[in-house]
């Protein structure tokens, strides 16, 4: 066997066990994203206190997006399509850890839609936002915060550009770009939450529950029905919501990034 020839050979099964190997890391990847599946929707299940839906179908693309997709390198798209209630992971090579993220958030979307008929879009979002980040056990509050959300809703605080508590309840937030209403959905979930405080924190998650039933009572809007639940509840004495909005904001502010 000449040089060339040894050379030649020993490059294509080079090349070989390096594509197999990549198929079996991409195998990989796609086992461990899908097993996320049953802690997203017991830690959902938990919240929400309702019935998980069967396991989603998942299709992945791990490898290099479509010219016509327009992905940037190392971004991640996702999505959960009702059509044929599945959901689409598609990502650049390398960046498994933001598709594990934006499974959660996509998973998030397929629980709400089988287990809830209708929900605002704040609430749903804020509720996917929330699922992408963070432990998927009750752990502390520090575990659950969602950095990047954070960071964009205090960038709003700063700026003095975050709307009234009642417009973004009604789910009014024109003139904001969509990371930032997303920011302000991830704010809401995440005060209903979490709070330092063991029985306010249970109170506000009862608030949550209600606030989510009483959106599928079809007697007025989704928005309409969660607002006034919401609403109701907060407002003191003199039917005004305005300390519940400030200790909101404070608590958000305080939170280190």
């Amino acid at each position: 066997m000449t040089g060339f020839l040894k050379f030649f050979l020993l490059t294509i099964a080079a090349t070989v066990l390096a594509c197999a190997d990549a198929h079996a890391e991409e195998a990989c990847h796609q086992e461990r994203i899908a097993s996320l599946w049953t802690p997203t929707a017991q830690r959902l299940e938990h919240l929400l206190s309702a019935k998980p839906p069967p396991e989603p179908r998942v299709v992945f693309d791990l490898g290099t997006a479509p010219a016509d997709q327009d992905v940037p390198e190392n971004a991640v798209i996702g999505s959960y399509d009702r059509r044929d209630d599945t959901i689409h992971l598609m990502c650049s090579p390398g960046n498994v850890g933001l598709a594990e993220s934006t499974f959660r958030h996509e998973a998030t979307h397929y629980f709400l839609h089988h287990a809830f008929q209708r929900l605002p879009s704040w609430l749903e979002e804020g509720m996917a936002t929330y699922m992408e980040a963070g432990s998927l056990d009750e752990a502390g509050l520090y575990d659950h915060i969602n950095k990047d959300r954070l960071q964009e809703f205090k960038g709003l605080l700063i700026r003095n550009r975050l709307p009234p508590l009642d417009e973004l309840i009604s789910g009014r937030t024109d003139g904001l770009g969509r990371s930032q209403e997303y920011a302000i959905c991830w704010a809401l979930v995440f005060g209903l939450l979490h709070q330092e405080e063991s029985t306010v924190q249970e109170q506000r998650r009862a608030l949550l529950r209600r606030m989510v039933e009483g959106a599928q009572h079809d007697d007025m809007t989704t928005e309409q029905s969660v607002a006034k639940t919401f609403f109701d509840a907060i407002k003191d004495e003199d039917g005004q919501s305005h300390d519940w909005e400030m200790q909101w904001r404070r608590e958000l502010w305080e939170l280190e990034e």
